[in-house]
């Protein structure tokens, strides 16, 4: 009788220790079923320091910005939900834009996070993308559009963005086209930062610039109301593709970072932090490594 009493007491313990901890909303901890299937295997030297070393251009918001002195974005939550899945600690250094492809090839990092658009020109120089988001580009405006700018007509538009990124590409390329057709060229005013380009639409100095579209919501959303991004996807920004920067031909790191990512898209959570930045329409899946699938 003894034994049946104490059997019944830790039962109602065991009941009421539940009961409370949904009451607290405390949180459960994983069962082993949602560990990765694929067997991840990294670098013995990342494994052994427990650290992912990666270079950010903090001046790219939504993916890559600073908040509070602290490292923010869409893609620092997409590269913190990898280093759990692969059990390392991810810092972050602030680099110059026009030091992510240098910082690559002297291996001052494992990869570097500045959504850049994967180009054949990049990869030449040393490096290999694992992409991860679709290019849209479109373009952003004085509030109220008062130089009626026409999306599928640009020729004679004085645009702003900064140099060397796929945008000043686009723009060379469609203003060229301008020019064969009779038309006048698209002018563009190189500046470094956003803040610099959105001023210099708001004071009138450019009529507009062009970004992907997750990046021209943001900004239009935090100009006040000064700002919009008029509704198009600019013609031709849609065929590439972008993400994370590596070395070349590293792949020890490239394919455990991608089998990472593809159970990061299996479990919803990859889709989640998109969708949380207004990017889940323009996921890569599965993902690629310079531009072809990779799905293992």
């Amino acid at each position: 009788m003894k034994n049946e009493i104490t059997r019944r007491l830790a039962v109602l313990v065991s009941i009421g220790l539940v009961a409370a901890t949904v009451a607290l909303g405390l949180a459960v901890p994983a069962t082993a079923s949602r560990a990765p299937k694929v067997k991840i295997t990294l670098p013995a030297s990342i494994k052994k320091s427990g650290v992912l070393t990666v270079g950010s251009w903090l001046l790219y918001p939504p993916f890559d910005y600073e908040l509070n002195g602290q490292p923010a974005g869409m893609d620092i939550k997409l590269l913190n939900a990898i280093g759990r899945v692969l059990h390392v600690k991810i810092k972050y250094t602030n680099i110059q834009w026009a030091a992510v492809i240098s910082s690559m090839s002297t291996g001052r990092f494992d990869l570097v996070s500045d959504e850049m658009a994967d180009t054949a020109a990049r990869r030449s120089s040393g490096v290999d993308f694992v992409d991860y988001y679709k290019i849209n580009d479109q373009v952003e405006v004085k509030a109220g559009n008062p130089d009626h700018i026409n999306v599928n007509d640009l020729c004679g538009t004085t645009f702003t963005t900064n140099s060397g990124s796929w945008e000043q590409t686009l723009l060379t390329n469609m203003s060229s086209a301008c020019v064969s057709s009779g038309k006048q060229p698209i002018t563009v005013t190189y500046l470094s930062d956003y803040a610099s380009e959105n001023e210099a639409i708001q004071t009138g100095r450019v009529e507009a610039t062009i970004n992907n579209s997750a990046s021209a919501a943001y900004e239009a959303k935090s100009s006040g109301g000064q700002l919009e991004v008029l509704p198009e996807i600019v013609p031709g920004s849609t065929a590439g593709t972008a993400g994370f920067v590596f070395e070349k031909g590293n792949r020890a790191l490239e394919i455990p970072f991608m089998q990472a990512i593809n159970y990061l898209e299996s479990t919803g959570k990859w889709q989640q932090i998109l969708a949380g930045n207004g990017a889940r329409a323009d996921m890569v899946k599965p993902v690629e490594l310079n531009g072809k699938p990779y799905k293992g």
